[in-house]
Formats: C-alpha cells, structure tokens, sequence
C-alpha cells in the first residue's frame, strides 16, 4: 500500500511519534526503579512497535521523520541508569540494540 497524499503519511508519523513520547515520559515519571531489564521491556513492549507500526507506509526517505523516531528513542536510552553520559550511538552498542533506521533496512 502506498500513501497517496503525502500530508496523510507526515501527519501519522507526527501522530505515532506524539504517541510514543508520552508513552516514555509516563514509563519516566511512573516508574521509581528504573533497572536495564524493567525499562528496556518496556521499551520493547511499548514505544517501540509504535514507531514501527506503519513503517512499511511512512516515507522514510524524508529525512525529519526518520529523525523524530530516533529522538524518541535516544531519549528513552537516556533515562537509563548510567548510560546518559554515553553518546548514542554506544548506548545502543552496550544495550545491545539497534538504531530504527538501521532496523528499517535491514527488515
């Protein structure tokens, strides 16, 4: 399926990515314990298949949306116990995960 207007694509990117940040800040401010375990299954579990939900049909190659999913995610790596001083890049590396774009290309 492809987007016909892509307005509709860009306004369910912006939806996705809203939906997703107040997903984390709610994990951020619920959640007292923060341990790697806790918060990375809840990152798993929640904030991220919302930024991947409809990645077959987000317009990828634009370059601000791919952004805004990261930032999602660089934030989340960030309110880890002892991983905010690491540039992102390292947190994804020691937490053993991957960056969404990359994800999105290699499916």
């Amino acid at each position: 399926m492809r987007w016909e207007d892509p307005q509709k694509a860009a306004g369910q990117v912006d939806r996705a990515v809203k939906v997703a940040i107040g997903t984390r800040a709610f994990i951020s401010r619920g959640i007292d314990y923060k341990s790697r375990e806790v918060t990375l299954g809840l990152q798993r579990s929640s904030v991220r298949p919302q930024l991947e939900h409809c990645v077959q049909f987000w317009p990828s190659h634009w370059r601000k949306h791919v952004i805004a999913r990261e930032r999602v995610q660089r934030g989340f790596t960030r309110m880890l116990p002892g991983r905010g001083r690491f540039i992102y890049e390292e947190r994804l590396n020691r937490l053993g995960l991957f960056s969404l774009e990359r994800r999105e290309t290699e499916g």
